[in-house]
């Protein structure tokens, strides 16, 4: 598997297209007027409200809302009260963002958790590599006296012993900056910005499959060389710039007529079948129709041949287009509990490679599969700040003369 990571930038925007083998399989845009997020950022907040009720407190952390922290007891927090928090879920629509006060760092191999002990290793690590990895971190770990909990990724078996520990000391590091700010900042504030979305992404989709990273602003790759330059990152010599001032970036890798697609609610499939995605406010709709599909088999098979190919091209839209929250699939209906069966166990397949958390119910006699999908930053729709038609204000219907 070939991997590349196209990057444009224009004066108001960042879009990061992840490909496999020439295949869009994730897509990434911010917006200005920060090309950021403030998911993960780091902060000192103040207490403004509580809420005993919901278990909850709304702390001001210098952002244009105030923010939701989720408190077990609120016996043990008061109004006015300074407290170091982390923000683990973006402001979405009208929702203020969420935060916690169990700190994480992340990195490519590693996440620091400072206020937790031990180590624990990714499930998918397995055999010797797992006993080494452990063995080496745990080694690293006496021999450095660093506090707090380590879970080594699965990303850190495809890393050497120098770049790992290289790395653990670069997110010590990041969290004793962000002690000393916490103890001489007077005023409600970011303590520590993470990375740009770039790099998040580069965090995020390491791999030795990674052919290259190809960016087309002098900035963002002088900015992201010096981040992997600091990191001592194999990736280095993979970030490359792109010079072609006559072809945009995207249009010379055909990404851009994927993007446009995205913006349909419908969604054609290879055997004349297609998908309907309606995003609403609190949940997601997707419809699967047989369409122009004609064969010879009987309607129960040509219900199965729709619904196998359709779960594979709605695990891949519901990633491109990051939709979130509840999500209803209707499949063409089919008798027989085995092929429901065989549908839905397809559906899980294909979303297993999703970085988001996913939870799939077993499909109804109706056809209908539920699934929840973790709302971590905004849909595609949301970022594009898509508006409603003023002609139908969104139903796609008009009245007739």
């Amino acid at each position: 598997m070939k991997r590349e990571i196209i990057v444009n930038v224009t004066n108001n925007e960042i879009k990061i297209a992840i490909l496999d083998n020439n295949t869009l399989i994730d897509l990434f845009i911010d917006r200005l007027p920060s090309y950021s997020n403030i998911l993960n950022n780091i902060y000192k907040g103040k207490v403004k409200n509580i809420i005993p009720a919901l278990n909850a407190a709304f702390v001001d952390i210098g952002y244009k809302q105030n923010a939701y922290l989720h408190i077990e007891n609120t016996h043990n927090i008061y109004v006015g009260q300074e407290v170091l928090v982390q923000v683990y879920k973006d402001a979405i629509g009208a929702k203020c963002p969420k935060i916690t006060k169990n700190i994480i760092i992340p990195g490519r191999f590693l996440i620091y958790i400072p206020f937790d002990i031990g180590v624990t290793i990714s499930k998918k690590i397995k055999g010797s590599i797992r006993t080494t990895l452990l063995n080496s971190i745990l080694k690293l770990q006496k021999i450095s006296s660093i506090q707090g909990k380590l879970i080594i990724r699965t990303s850190s078996q495809q890393a050497s012993l120098t770049e790992i520990e290289c790395e653990l000391h670069y997110l010590v590091n990041i969290w004793r900056s962000v002690l000393h700010k916490f103890q001489y900042v007077h005023s409600s504030g970011v303590l520590y910005e993470d990375f740009n979305i770039l790099i998040k992404v580069i965090r995020d989709y390491y791999s030795n499959n990674i052919a290259i990273i190809h960016i087309d602003s002098k900035e963002i790759f002088l900015n992201t060389k010096k981040y992997l330059k600091d990191v001592k990152s194999k990736l280095y010599s993979k970030v490359v710039s792109y010079k072609n001032t006559n072809v945009p970036i995207f249009k010379a890798y055909n990404i851009e007529k994927d993007i446009n697609k995205l913006y349909s609610k419908k969604v054609e499939l290879h055997s004349g079948g297609y998908l309907m995605i309606e995003e609403l406010e609190y949940l997601s709709v997707i419809d699967v129709n047989s369409g122009k599909f004609t064969s010879k088999l009987i309607q129960e098979d040509t219900a199965l041949h729709t619904n196998l190919e359709a779960t594979k091209e709605i695990a891949r839209q519901i990633r491109l287009r990051n939709i979130g929250g509840i999500i209803i699939i209707d499949f063409i209906d089919m008798k027989k509990l085995i092929n429901r069966t065989v549908v839905f166990n397809q559906l899980c397949k294909y979303t297993k490679t999703d970085r988001v958390k996913i939870k799939i119910w077993p499909i109804t006699r109706l056809g209908l599969i539920e699934m929840t999908r973790a709302r971590k930053r905004k849909s595609l729709l949301s970022v594009l700040n898509m508006m409603l038609c003023t002609k139908c204000h969104g139903t796609g219907l008009l009245l007739s003369d």
